[in-house]
């Protein structure tokens, strides 16, 4: 009889974990089925609650929070929608980026954040030209802002990850970077981050100071567009940046932090070395004689020439190019006098 009766619950609890899990897909089918313009209004309904309940303090600060957990489900079902090429646009169409994260970008509530910018990866990866065309500028100094100020490192590897793909090939956007924040907090917060991030940090820079230099280099403008476009990379100034002692001793200490996270069999420093390559006309005066420089290139120069290392070198690098380089690094830091101010 025990056990007739114990099959019985057995079975009983399977059935009814099977129609919840049944009820919960079906749940989630169904609010998605309410089509991307039935969100964006949704989740504008649950903004416009939350910001005036938190402002007239009319409900408890449990209920605002409910009230952001149905907020951060309305961001799932719209994410859960994006992954279909043809929602991203209809996104784009209905001014999904400025009425559900242009306006909302500033609150502080991390579970949102995420999914904001989240959302700003899918339509930057998947559809980047319309999604350049179509964001507000002024987004940027909120992901600057959270890159910044928010402890957490999601959102700052997030934030860089739009970033990386916003920033290149857009110098509008890197004028207005420049105007507001300049280079600085992203050396400051350099500390912060894991070594991947680190990575895709410098990865972008490099990839702008190519562009730069691309640019500035460009002998013939053959319209008053190309003409416009080399005044606009004048205005901003990289280049001009690149050799002053902040921009050159930031790049140091974070040269530094990639040899001191490096593991034998993973020289970090490595991945970063076409940018170390190509800051060095723009900063070898300011290494020059500074003993934390000779330091690093000191124990880059032994590392290259261990020849044990070299099968890991050859695999990532071009050997001769290395040796020319942290060579060329050494010879110049050395001739000058030895210093450790910044």
């Amino acid at each position: 009889m025990d056990l007739t009766l114990d099959f019985i619950r057995k079975v009983v609890f399977s059935l009814t974990n099977q129609f919840l899990f049944t009820f919960l897909i079906f749940e989630r089918k169904s609010r998605v089925n309410l089509g991307m313009i039935n969100l964006i209004d949704k989740f504008e309904h649950l903004t416009s609650h939350a910001t005036e309940s938190e402002i007239k303090a009319i409900i408890p600060a449990e209920d605002i929070e409910k009230l952001y957990n149905d907020m951060a489900e309305c961001l799932d079902d719209i994410i859960e929608l994006l992954r279909e090429t043809k929602n991203i646009y209809k996104f784009i169409k209905d001014k999904g980026i400025n009425r559900v994260i242009e306006t909302n970008l500033q609150i502080k509530n991390t579970k949102l954040r995420i999914r904001f910018i989240v959302i700003l990866k899918i339509l930057f990866t998947k559809a980047p030209t319309s999604t350049k065309a179509n964001i507000p500028h002024n987004i940027v100094d909120d992901l600057l802002d959270m890159f910044e100020r928010d402890d957490n490192l999601a959102i700052k590897a997030h934030v860089l990850d739009v970033l990386n793909i916003w920033l290149p090939e857009t110098p509008k956007i890197q004028a207005r970077v420049m105007e507001i924040k300049g280079l600085e907090p992203f050396y400051d917060q350099v500390a912060k981050l894991d070594t991947n991030v680190i990575k895709t940090l410098l990865g972008l820079f490099n990839k702008i100071l190519n562009e730069h230099l691309r640019e500035r280099n460009t002998k013939i403008q053959s319209s008053k567009a190309d003409l416009d476009k080399l005044r606009l990379y004048q205005k901003i100034g990289l280049i001009e940046r690149m050799s002053t002692p902040t921009v050159c001793n930031g790049l140091l200490n974070i040269f530094e932090i990639m040899w001191n996270v490096s593991t034998d069999d993973n020289k970090a420093i490595f991945n970063v070395f076409e940018l170390i390559k190509n800051v060095k006309p723009f900063c070898i005066s300011i290494f020059r004689g500074k003993a934390k420089a000779k330091e690093l290139f000191n124990k880059l120069s032994e590392y290259v020439n261990d020849q044990d290392n070299l099968h890991l070198l050859e695999k990532y690098l071009n050997l001769t190019d290395v040796n020319l380089v942290v060579s060329g690094y050494l010879r110049e830091i050395r001739s000058g006098t030895m210093k450790d101010e910044f």
